[in-house]
């Protein structure tokens, strides 16, 4: 990841061998070090007006924890990839600890669907899950990564 800021006069780079690294949070947050102007605004929650679908993902977490992911939450497409990187995932979401808060920070239309972000606090660790729904609900996408 090579991150410029010509304006401030700095460039950071991050090398990772590790798929999903999160080299960007990475770069962000050293070029913060140096140009604390540059550090990104903490997520703040927004008013949740679909309580059902964030309990629904909430859920999901939950069951990660246990092995236990519902097929039925993603399209066809997206399960056939997503539930078993969910289910081999096990050890690592249990090694979390408790789920204590799921916090909606985002809600966007996008191309035919939605875009949901959460603060996902753990007892061990937060992270910052974003989701992509299809018209009808289901995950397209997911995308995890710690918090900064």
């Amino acid at each position: 990841q090579i991150s410029r800021y010509p304006d401030d006069g700095l460039t950071v780079i991050v090398l990772s061998n590790l798929d999903g690294g999160h080299a960007g949070a990475l770069t962000r947050g050293i070029a913060a070090l140096f140009v604390p102007a540059l550090a990104e605004a903490p997520d703040v929650a927004i008013t949740d007006d679909d309580p059902e679908t964030t309990a629904r993902l909430r859920g999901l977490f939950l069951g990660a924890a246990r092995g236990e992911v519902d097929p039925s939450l993603f399209t066809e497409e997206s399960g056939k990839v997503l539930v078993p990187r969910i289910n081999q995932s096990r050890e690592m979401m249990a090694a979390l600890g408790d789920l204590k808060t799921f916090d909606l920070v985002e809600r966007k239309d996008v191309n035919d669907g939605l875009q949901l972000r959460y603060r996902v606090g753990f007892e061990k660790q937060a992270l910052k899950a974003s989701f992509v729904l299809d018209n009808s609900g289901k995950i397209r996408g997911v995308r995890l990564q710690p918090a900064d």
